[in-house]
Formats: structure tokens, C-alpha cells, sequence
């Protein structure tokens, strides 16, 4: 009974070594264990670690794009530690064209960031509104500050006795009161100080 299993255990192995040997030989055109199988050995893994090597890169490429991406995303919402934090609104008395941004950044540490974030919103008003170089210089700007989680109400009139363009601001300073009753507050404070009174931005969040 030992003979017979130890038998069939050989015509196993006999049947696996041969199944390998015949991969290797469908695979490798040489007689195996002559100098050129293990040239053609070598070759092929010399082959294959390339391959590795290449997705290897690539798959680093890939995870850092997409790191990158992540990276500028999130700073397109938040800033850098050396930046600030703007948020603004600009006006050109003459027109009543208005433009904000209420959040952008700009970096601290060059030496007048305030003026540095009006420039910049000078620049986007007028490419905003198309407006022509030759009538730049007509532009008579009007530009407020607001603070970041701050809640109010802008109304924009003219005003009755310059006839200029303004805006009319008003926060909410009581807890209870309404988006709707802040709205009727300063469309009441704006008309009785200028005409086409009306509301153009609520920040109510």
C-alpha cells in the first residue's frame, strides 16, 4: 500500500514537472538550462521589471496629480498661512455698476495688502463691465469691507442730492430679526436718501 501511494506520488510529480517544463518551453523557444534559455530568461525578466518599473512611475504621476489637484482645490476655498482674507464690494458712483467677491485672498506680507485687494477688484470690475481704456479714467469708485460671517443686506440708489450712485449696508445685529424684515430695513433707510432703491446682495447664512 506504501509502494503504490509513494507510486502515484512520483506520477504526480513527474506530471507537475513536466506541465511546468512545458510552459517554460511554450514560453521560452530554447532548450532548457542552455546558455540561451537563461539569456532569454533574463531577457524576459529584464523585460517585465521595465514594465514594473514604468506602471511604478506612472502610479506615482497619478497620486501626485491628484494630490496636486486636491492641494489647489482646497486653496481655492482656503487660504495660505501667509495670505488674508478679503471680502468686498465696489462700485462706480457714476454708472451704478457694482461687483463683489466675497471671499478672496491676497498675500500679507507684502507691505500694503489692503490696497494690494482693492486693485485687485478695480481690475475685475472693469473686466467685468468690458470698460474701455480710453473711459477708465471716468470711473469714480465707492469700495467696502465686510468681515467673514458677518450677515446683512446691501441695497444700491442714487442719491437725491449728489445724484452719485451709493450703497446702503445694513447688518444683522439681532438675533431675531429676519432676512425679510433686515431687507424692508434697509430698502426704507435707502429711500429715504436716494431714488431706484433696491436690494442686490443678501448674505443671510
Amino acid at each position: 500500500m506504501e509502494r503504490k501511494i509513494k507510486l502515484i506520488m512520483k506520477k504526480i510529480a513527474i506530471f507537475l514537472t513536466v506541465l511546468i517544463l512545458s510552459k517554460f518551453v511554450m514560453a521560452n523557444p530554447y532548450t532548457p538550462g542552455s546558455q540561451s534559455w537563461h539569456n532569454w530568461n533574463a531577457m524576459a525578466q529584464s523585460e517585465a521589471d521595465k514594465r514594473n518599473a514604468e506602471r511604478n512611475r506612472q502610479e506615482n504621476i497619478r497620486r501626485q496629480k491628484e494630490a496636486e489637484s486636491r492641494q489647489r482645490e482646497y486653496y481655492k476655498n482656503n487660504p495660505y498661512a501667509h495670505e488674508k482674507i478679503y471680502s468686498m464690494i465696489i462700485m462706480d458712483e457714476n454708472t451704478g455698476d457694482v461687483y463683489w467677491n466675497l471671499r478672496f485672498f491676497i498675500d500679507g506680507r507684502i507691505s500694503d495688502p489692503d490696497k494690494n485687494a482693492l486693485e485687485n477688484m478695480e481690475f475685475l470690475f472693469k473686466d467685468r463691465f468690458n470698460v474701455p481704456a480710453e473711459k477708465r479714467d471716468k470711473l469714480s469708485f465707492k469700495h467696502f469691507y465686510f468681515q467673514q460671517g458677518e450677515k446683512y443686506v446691501v441695497a444700491r440708489g442714487r442719491d437725491k442730492t449728489n445724484k452719485k450712485w451709493d450703497i446702503w449696508i445694513m447688518e444683522k445685529k439681532k438675533r431675531k430679526i429676519s432676512e425679510k424684515q433686515l431687507t424692508q430695513d434697509v430698502l426704507e433707510w435707502c429711500n429715504k436718501e436716494a431714488d431706484n432703491c433696491e436690494v442686490i446682495l443678501s448674505v443671510f447664512k
